[in-house]
């Protein structure tokens, strides 16, 4: 999962602003004074864009190539992947209750990008699906 959410961006000058976009996410592009701070802001801007595809039932597409890389914070990486798996499966959200233990509700929060989902229990909803969530710390 590492790099399935990691999205390129674009990187232009505008006066004194530093602009950067997300070619994958249409519409998706935020800018700062300086790139060091443009690229932290982008990290949020890739949790909204990426939380507004998901509660819009919108795909949420793979990433082209790029140099520059941009990715969303742990837990908004490992909701996207338990919807991205959710939506593949096929299933129902009855039957997504069902197959991870939960009941209806939890299963609407465990798929809505604005509710907390632990950690733990995003992992073994992924583990139902038959997907394992990996996190890979890098230098």
């Amino acid at each position: 999962m590492a790099d399935r959410f990691a999205y390129p961006v674009s990187i232009a000058r505008d006066g004194g602003r530093v602009l950067l976009a997300f070619p994958d996410l249409a519409g998706t592009a935020t800018d700062a004074a300086t790139k060091p701070a443009a690229l932290a802001a982008a990290v949020d801007c890739l949790d909204e864009a990426l939380a507004m595809r998901i509660a819009d039932g919108l795909p949420i597409p793979m990433p082209s190539a790029g140099r520059v890389r941009v990715r969303p914070t742990v837990l908004v990486a490992a909701k996207a992947a338990l919807v991205v798996a959710f939506r593949e499966s096929g299933l129902s959200r009855a039957a997504f209750a069902r197959k991870v233990g939960g009941d209806a509700k939890e299963a609407w929060r465990m798929l809505h990008p604005k509710h907390a989902t632990k950690i733990q229990r995003t992992e073994a909803a992924l583990r139902a699906l038959g997907r394992v969530l990996v996190i890979d710390v890098r230098g």
